[in-house]
């Protein structure tokens, strides 16, 4: 959370909404009074009863343009040193970049913005005012001694030599870097933090062209030509100029630095350069390592299939990453769906279980997890959702947060693996009770051929020759029968394998009946049963 301080803020903006919008961005981080107008005229009274600290300025606006507006203000010696950052709804070419610095702008917003932009770029500013207001007070009570010289010179410049010191002090225990130059671009003020920065010891420096010092002029960089064209540029006191550029050190390493220039006059008109720096590098190789991360955090969901969202229980604000948009196959520009939404997407038996867990979440912080399935438009998908509850300081619970996998394909292999498994159950059923009926229509044919054998071996001589005739009459039917029972098994087999070849032929029932008459007949005469056939002979 940003540091409460007691700002000025002026914004001017011809939309209520506009105005609106940002006074809330600046409150909810800063604490600021913040005085709105919506045109020039306004503008101009609330600079004249107010003190202002800083000011947002619309470039688009009815009658009078920001521009002109800037120009207004700036030529007024009361509200001239009063920093103006520029709102606009498109990217600013050249020239109204370089109008804009001439109008007293020092930056701009780009519409629209988010609240960290504003956030950040206000943070930068107001330091900077301060900064700019500490050395702006120190000069100014400089420029009071130096004013009394002709009364009393001696007192005048021991009070000048104090209160260089003081200045030497105060930029000597500074953090950020901080040198002064003269009207011709050589150092003068050289810190320790400068040393520190830039390795060049004071004697190195002092008295050394900075753009010598610490430039290379061969580096293309567009905003270190924008900072020498500024420098080159003639300039009145109060003139500033703010960016991020590339400087190199002692050992030839090039560095990142965010800078700030003020021109300031003192005696005799002559003019100094105040500028003031802080090392980033740092900061913009972490910034580009956790982009990097983010890509690669990108890529690792795509491939995965698994997307994450945070759902802000405060705001009711909600984020998906891209991923969660393509598992849910919805428009990103449109935003996250909400809670309703996902939960029309889900089957009527899931429903309540899902908002079951999510309010168990909510009130107790309950993590969960849950396979669901969405019904989309025009298809059907399963999920893996899981969510967690995040808690402040005080415990309470603020946040949820979770993952979502498309876990489809995985889903729907399970499906037909069960389903595989059904029909495996139902075709082992069936093979055993095919086997049963193989084994008890084996079982007749092979009963009749052992009764008959056994009759044979047993009456052998108290048989006359027609019996024996009879009796090795039946066994041999009874071993057709057998026979042509092992070749249907076997034509079935070759059918389970498919490669049986289909050959449609004539066949007349009496004779398929007559066979089964035959399997039949040994068993049936043992049991003194009389089976009778009586089908046609000349049916088909």
């Amino acid at each position: 959370m940003e540091e409460k301080r007691k700002y000025n803020i002026l914004i001017v903006d011809d939309s209520k909404i506009a105005r609106t919008k940002i006074k809330e961005m600046i409150k909810s981080s800063f604490d600021a009074v913040i005085f709105e107008g919506s045109n020039s005229i306004e503008a101009l009274r609330l600079l004249g009863n107010h003190h202002i600290d800083l000011i947002l300025l619309d470039v688009v606006m009815p009658e009078v343009d920001g521009i002109k507006t800037a120009r207004i203000i700036k030529n007024q010696k009361n509200y001239a040193n009063i920093p103006i950052i520029f709102i606009t709804a498109t990217n600013p070419d050249k020239e109204l970049i370089d109008n804009s610095f001439v109008a007293g702008g020092i930056d701009f917003l780009i519409k629209p913005f988010t609240d960290t932009e504003l956030v950040r770029l206000l943070h930068l500013y107001f330091r900077f005012i301060e900064r700019e207001k500490s050395i702006n007070q120190t000069l100014k009570d400089a420029n009071d001694i130096l004013a009394k010289e002709i009364e009393e010179r001696k007192r005048i410049e021991a009070q000048l030599i104090e209160s260089e010191e003081k200045f030497r002090t105060i930029t000597s225990a500074a953090h950020d870097s901080i040198f002064v130059l003269d009207e011709n671009g050589k150092i003068i003020l050289w810190n320790n933090a400068s040393q520190k920065t830039f390795g060049f010891e004071i004697d190195e420096a002092i008295g050394r062209y900075a753009l010598d010092l610490l430039f290379d002029y061969k580096m293309k960089c567009p905003q270190n030509e924008e900072f020498l064209s500024f420098l080159g540029d003639e300039h009145k006191s109060g003139d500033v100029f703010r960016s991020i550029i590339k400087t190199k050190t002692k050992n030839n390493s090039i560095i990142d630095v965010e800078v700030s220039v003020s021109i300031e006059l003192i005696s005799n008109n002559q003019v100094q350069t105040i500028i003031i720096c802080r090392d980033i590098t740092e900061r913009i190789n972490t910034e580009q390592k956790m982009k990097k991360l983010n890509e690669l955090l990108k890529d690792a969901q795509k491939v995965s299939h698994l997307g994450s969202w945070e759902y802000d229980l405060t705001t009711q604000a909600i984020y998906w990453s891209d991923e969660l948009f393509n598992i849910y196959e919805t428009d990103k520009e449109k935003g996250a769906l909400s809670i309703d939404e996902q939960v029309a997407m889900l089957e009527i038996d899931t429903k309540t279980l899902f908002l079951s867990l999510v309010n168990k979440a909510v009130i107790e912080g309950k993590p969960y997890r849950v396979e669901a399935k969405l019904n989309l438009k025009d298809k059907v998908k399963y999920i893996d959702a899981r969510g967690f509850a995040d808690r402040d300081e005080n415990g309470k619970i603020f946040r949820l947060f979770g993952t979502a996998m498309d876990i489809t394909e995985r889903k729907l292999a399970e499906i037909q693996l069960e389903q595989f498994s059904h029909e495996l159950k139902e075709l082992n059923a069936t093979k055993d009770k095919f086997f049963s009926i193989i084994a008890h229509d084996l079982r007749n044919p092979f009963g009749g051929l052992k009764n008959l054998s056994e009759l044979l071996d047993n009456m052998y001589d108290e048989l006359n020759e027609e019996d024996r005739k009879d009796i090795i009459g039946e066994m041999h039917k009874s071993s057709e029968s057998l026979y042509a029972l092992l070749e249907n098994l076997l034509t079935w087999s070759r059918s389970q394998r498919n490669i049986i070849e289909f050959n449609i032929d004539q066949v007349k029932p009496i004779q398929i009946v007559d066979n089964c008459y035959s399997l039949l007949k040994t068993n049936a005469d043992n049991k003194k049963i009389q089976l009778k056939n009586e089908i046609a002979e000349d049916l088909l």
